[in-house]
Parts: structure tokens; C-alpha cells; sequence
């Protein structure tokens, strides 16, 4: 077993026997597992279910193993094809929660006095209103300012190696 790296950090392990040489990479996240499979031109046998199950508990992956495409990879060992880039495992990534926010339920006197919206972004952005200096939030005792927003929960994700990914 043979371990290299390129520049893209993807991890690259080569499995050579005689009868074919295998390679499994992973993604640089760790989120998806290759593997390139190359029959020899020399006597040998190919690939079997169980020397790829070995193969890839050596290289923990773990995660996400595909099936099909492992019956379709022996299937293409057994008929001395080669195979380049078969997707064999591919992790969960994770999906990411709602920002929290406050969502203010009160308005600013002066963003109401703007005649349109239009002219409201030229002040902004071109001139100074030199009376429209300060803006304040007039409100009584006991009345709704805002309403704070929590974060929404998202869901950990796992890398093919079963880690999880947060």
C-alpha cells in the first residue's frame, strides 16, 4: 500500500498485486472516494468482493459505500476492464443552519420621510442632509421594539471515513 498526495491535498492510496493495480482517491474534504482500477497484462487474478472490502477498510472508508457501484467495479475486474475516476463512497455533507437575526418591529421616522426609494439611495449614497443628522426610535414603555430570531439548527454531515462534519 502506497500513500501520495498532489497538490490539491486529495489523498491518493495504490493497492498493487499481481493481476491489477488499484487506486482509491479521496476528495480533499473527504466528502467522496474514487477508486482507479487497472488490469495487468500479466497472468494474475483481478479483483475480488473481498480484497476490495480489505482495501478499503485499510484506507478507513467506511461511510457512504455505494453498492452498485462496488458490484459494477468486480464486475469490470472480473471482465479485465479498466476503470478511471468509479465513484465507490461519498459521504453526507453537512447542511448549515438559518442565521439568527432581530427583525426590529418599529420603523425610523427619517427612512419614512424620503419621497420615493429611488431619491432615499441617491441620499445615501451621493450627499449629506445635514437635517437629517440623527435618527432615533421613539417608543412608549411595554411596546415591541424587535423580535430576536434564533438560528435554525442545520444537520452534521459525515465524511467517508464516518467523522463528523460540522
Amino acid at each position: 500500500m502506497e500513500q501520495s498526495s498532489s497538490g490539491s491535498k486529495e489523498k491518493r492510496i495504490e493497492f498493487k498485486r499481481l493481476g491489477y493495480r488499484l487506486e482509491l482517491v479521496i476528495s480533499p474534504d473527504a466528502l467522496e472516494c474514487s477508486a482507479v482500477y487497472e488490469p495487468s497484462a500479466t497472468n494474475g487474478t483481478p479483483l475480488n468482493l473481498q480484497e476490495l472490502k480489505t482495501y478499503l477498510a485499510q484506507a478507513k472508508i467506511i461511510e457512504g459505500l455505494i453498492d452498485n457501484a462496488i458490484d459494477d467495479l468486480i464486475s469490470a475486474a472480473a471482465a479485465l476492464k479498466p476503470l478511471t475516476g468509479f465513484v465507490v463512497a461519498r459521504g453526507t455533507p453537512m447542511v448549515p443552519g438559518e442565521d439568527g437575526r432581530i427583525e426590529l418591529a418599529v420603523t425610523d421616522s427619517l427612512d419614512t420621510s424620503a419621497e420615493s426609494d429611488e431619491e432615499a439611495e441617491e441620499c445615501k449614497l451621493d450627499t449629506v442632509d445635514l437635517k437629517r443628522v440623527q435618527s432615533f426610535f421613539n417608543v412608549s414603555a411595554g411596546q415591541l421594539i424587535g423580535i430576536i430570531l434564533r438560528p435554525g439548527s442545520g444537520s452534521t454531515g459525515k465524511n467517508v471515513h464516518g467523522a463528523p462534519i460540522y
